[in-house]
């Protein structure tokens, strides 16, 4: 045996006398974990006290009990440390709950879920769907019809029975297992909503309520079989098809209460049938109110006239006119007699145009026509007829009839009846292709065939006016504001109660005549109408000196002296009483517009409401007038001239000169005086003002503020800057305003500064930004001609003189706005000059007018071609190239875009 070198040298120190050795022991016998085993004994693991041949093999993968089996593998396993299981016989994945399996994993056979309620039968599981053969094959414990998931395709086929008769409707089928409550096996309801009506034949007649394969059914299957079938009675109304007037329509009434025949009942019959005996006529509401011609309806043509439509007169149950719905009637409402128009067409297919009209003195008030209600054609009956009624207004002295001829006239036939008795005044038929006969005299197209005097009618409607004096205006009727007065009446303006029509002062004008004062004179002795009479006094002596005679006739003619006291004096001499003299106090009556206007006396004589210190409506008053003697007289105003001429208004002062006291002339009204006004005008003491072109009111002292707040510019189109050429005077040169630096004084787009955001100088140059976005536009090029050119393209320009004397005028030729010749005209009439392009670039023309007979020149413009491109006519004037861009805006109307 060899021993490791430790060995020997532990023995051979014993040898050399060191302590015995202790026994050696076989560590497999030894329990190192405590459990009672060693790993000799048979303890698969000595470092874990819960392994050992006597603990109890649980469920976790180990080998417990150190027997060489673990878990299920081992048949003493505590399986209570496992799961449970259940067995799934019919392997549909679904347990049996009554068949519990424990193990530590999941056997073979075996699910977790315990959900199938048969584990016999694979097709009966939670997943299963549940079909008609009374199982549960859901599992759901609900069977067939209970189970709300059932597949009905899987049942049969039933139908409801909604009124209950024992037969279903074909149109409403239901699917279940079984048949349901309310549903039956068959489909033989024909109205499943009646159980009156079904296929049984109840009375063995032959019939049902169920239309047989004929379309018939029985009228009444209860038993009576003398009742009829609708082989008899085609609408079941109980009245045979014989005696029915509509045999189609169970709602229509028999011939004992509908004679017509026409499905309405007559209006004593509580129906609204106005002619029974008549089926043309019917219900007559041509205007469709509401009301019949033939019961209440006073005005059959007219839907805002019917009883009761006033409903807020004192009287609501008047047949008037509501036209604003107010519930108040036209004043003016009234109607008077009507006539009933028979309108027939023998061919029944309406009038095609044919018609007649009404005027009411002279007015069109109604048009009428045959209009084929029914839309059908009528021919082989005899045509259709309708009667229309036509109302007239009272006021109405004379009625015309009168005839329109449209196509077939021949087919026209009508009679005109006095409304109130039907008396037939008169018949007309068409006749040839544009005339009708009228009672045995023919007329034609457009043609009076009647008149007619109203009141020789029958009685009138009896209708009355209203209240209402605007009915065309829901907010005004009756008196509005309370003056007493009406639109009816004289009130011109029944919003105002100081207007109406009424004249007070006698003058012959009222308020609503523009009378500025309408009161009337009066005396305060109560009796006096007159200035006189008022102010002179009145004694009660009169008497005569014969003692009998009782009246100045009679003392005077009996030779006595009849005796009147003519002062207070003579008349208490006499012992008689004194009336003394009233207060008279004048009224309007020298104040109206028909007065004649005396000016500066203070008093608005014509009620114009205007100064009667400003005879020439300026505004201003006058420094003096004349007060119509020649004598001038001071009033203080600033007026210069204030007469009424037209010229007067210009002469006035002007708070915008330096003194706002003196008068200046001021023609174009911009609020600055001439600056040499006429001698004319100074001898008004007008005084000379600012203005140095008076003729034009965007010339005047700062009008261009952006150039000058003082020097007199012009700036015609009020951007603040001056016309950089203002006007001239037609006889000269000279201009009369101070020149500015606008380039373009006729857009307000273009002024020095307009592109004040591109970079200098452009920023300050005269340029043009139409959409204002501070960037001036590009390429806008003002000339004659204009077109886009390749350098060596040519055109002949033609200058023409009218008089053959020569036109001193030029054509001038640019490259873009750069100058590059002018073309002078002909000494002679014609002269054509070759331009040629020596660049590539936009050719634009000009023209520099001559210094005389301008009107004579005229130019042309032809290409390579020899084709006219341009050809001015009449007198040209002067026009300059001009580029008034310089800017980077290529779209000067987008401010968004530059």
């Amino acid at each position: 045996m060899k021993f490791p070198f430790s060995v020997l040298l532990a023995m051979s120190l014993i040898a050399c006398g060191e302590e015995e050795p202790k026994e050696e022991v076989d560590p497999l016998t030894v329990d190192d974990d405590g459990d009672g085993f060693s790993e000799e004994q048979g303890d698969c693991d000595d470092t874990n006290a819960d392994l050992s041949p006597s603990a109890t093999e649980i469920c976790d993968e180990i080998d417990n009990d150190c027997d060489g089996d673990i878990d299920d593998a081992d048949s003493s396993v505590d399986l209570s440390t496992g799961s449970v299981f259940y067995a799934d016989a019919d392997a549909d994945t679904f347990g049996d709950a009554n068949t519990e399996i424990e193990a530590c994993v999941l056997p073979e056979g075996a699910v977790e879920n315990m959900d199938d309620c048969d584990d016999d039968n694979a097709d009966v599981n939670p997943d299963a769907t549940e079909i008609c053969d009374e199982i549960d094959n859901d599992c759901d414990a609900n069977i067939d019809d209970a189970d709300d998931s059932l597949d009905t395709s899987t049942g049969s086929t039933f139908y409801t029975d909604s009124d209950g008769d024992g037969e279903g409707d074909a149109d409403a089928s239901v699917m279940a297992c079984t048949l349901p409550e309310g549903a039956v096996e068959n489909m033989t309801d024909c109205d499943d909503t009646d159980a009156a009506l079904n296929t049984a034949d109840v009375d063995a007649d032959g019939f049902t309520t169920c239309a047989d394969a004929d379309g018939f059914v029985d009228c009444d299957d209860t038993g009576a079989t003398d009742l009829t079938n609708s082989s008899l009675d085609g609408d079941c109304d109980g009245t045979l098809t014989a005696d029915d007037c509509d045999d189609a329509d169970a709602m229509s009434t028999i011939m004992a209460d509908d004679m017509d025949c026409d499905g309405l009942l007559p209006v004593d019959n509580g129906g609204t049938d106005c002619d029974d005996m008549d089926a043309a006529v019917g219900a007559t509401d041509v205007d469709g109110d509401g009301s019949l011609a033939c019961v209440d309806d006073c005005d059959d043509n007219d839907a805002n006239l019917y009883p009761g439509v006033a409903f807020n007169e004192a009287d609501t149950t008047l047949c008037v006119a509501d036209a604003d719905g107010d519930g108040y009637a036209n004043y003016a409402s009234a109607l008077g007699a009507c006539v009933d128009i028979e309108v027939h067409d023998t061919y029944g297919d309406g009038w095609n145009g044919n018609q007649i009209e009404v005027y009411e003195d002279g007015a069109l008030t109604g048009t009428y026509e045959n209009q084929n209600l029914d839309g059908a054609s009528n021919w082989s009956s005899g045509g259709e007829t309708q009667v229309l009624q036509h109302c007239f207004d009272s006021a109405t002295v004379s009625v015309d009839f009168v005839f329109v001829d449209g196509l077939y006239n021949t087919e026209v036939q009508f009679a005109i009846m006095d409304g109130a008795d039907e008396t037939v005044l008169g018949a007309g038929e068409g006749s040839g292709s544009t005339d009708i006969i009228w009672e045995g005299t023919t007329f034609t197209d457009g043609d009076t065939f009647y008149t007619v005097d109203p009141t020789t009618l029958g009685e009138t409607m009896g209708m009355t006016g209203g209240s209402d004096c605007d009915d065309d205006d829901a907010t005004t009727f009756g008196d509005d504001d309370g003056d007493g007065y009406t639109y009816c009446t004289v009130d011109c303006d029944d919003t105002d109660i100081a207007l109406n029509g009424d004249d007070f002062d006698g003058d012959g004008y009222s308020t609503c005549d523009g009378d500025c004062d309408d009161t009337a004179s009066s005396c305060d002795d109560g009796v006096s109408t007159n200035e006189t009479d008022c102010t002179a006094g009145s004694c009660d002596d009169g008497a005569c000196d014969d003692g009998v005679s009782a009246t100045e006739t009679d003392c005077s003619a009996a030779g006595a002296v009849w005796t009147i006291s003519t002062n207070e004096t003579d008349c208490t001499a006499a012992a008689a009483i004194w009336t003394a003299g009233g207060v008279w106090t004048a009224g309007g009556t020298d104040f109206n517009p028909g007065m004649t206007e005396t000016w500066y006396d203070g008093i608005d004589s014509d009620c114009d409401g205007a100064n009667d210190f400003d005879q020439d409506g300026d505004g201003y008053e006058p420094i003096e007038y004349d007060d119509g003697t020649g004598t001038m007289i001071a009033h203080g105003g600033l007026d210069c001239r204030d007469d009424s001429t037209s010229f007067s208004a210009y002469y006035a002062p002007l708070a915008m000169e330096a003194d706002a006291t003196a008068c200046y002339y001021d023609y174009d009204g911009d609020g600055y005086g001439d600056s040499t006004p006429s001698t004319t005008a100074t001898g008004y003491n007008v005084v000379a003002g600012t203005d140095c072109y008076d003729s034009s009111d965007v010339t005047y002292p700062g009008a261009a503020y952006m150039d000058s707040t003082t020097e007199c510019m012009e700036d015609t189109d009020g951007d603040g800057y001056g016309d950089v050429s203002p006007y001239s005077s037609s006889w000269g040169s000279e201009d009369y305003a101070v020149a500015g630096t606008d380039c373009e004084d006729d857009d307000e787009y273009t002024y020095p500064g307009a592109g004040y955001l591109e970079a200098a100088p452009l920023d300050t140059e005269c340029l043009t930004d139409a959409d204002e976005d501070g960037y001036a536009a590009m390429g806008a090029v003002t000339s004659y001609y204009s077109v886009a050119v390749l350098t060596g393209d040519c055109f002949d320009v033609t200058i023409d003189d009218s008089w053959g004397d020569g036109c001193n005028g030029t054509a001038d030729m640019y490259l873009g706005v750069t100058f590059d010749t002018a073309i002078a005209g002909p000494s002679g009439s014609t002269v054509t000059t070759q331009w040629c392009a020596s660049a590539d670039g936009t050719l634009n023309v000009g023209w520099t007018e001559a210094s005389s007979y301008n009107s004579e020149c005229s130019f042309s413009i032809a290409d390579a071609t020899g084709t006219e491109v341009y050809a001015s006519s009449g007198t040209i004037a002067g026009m300059t190239v001009e580029m008034t861009d310089g800017g980077t805006d290529a779209d000067d109307s987008d401010s968004t875009v530059w």
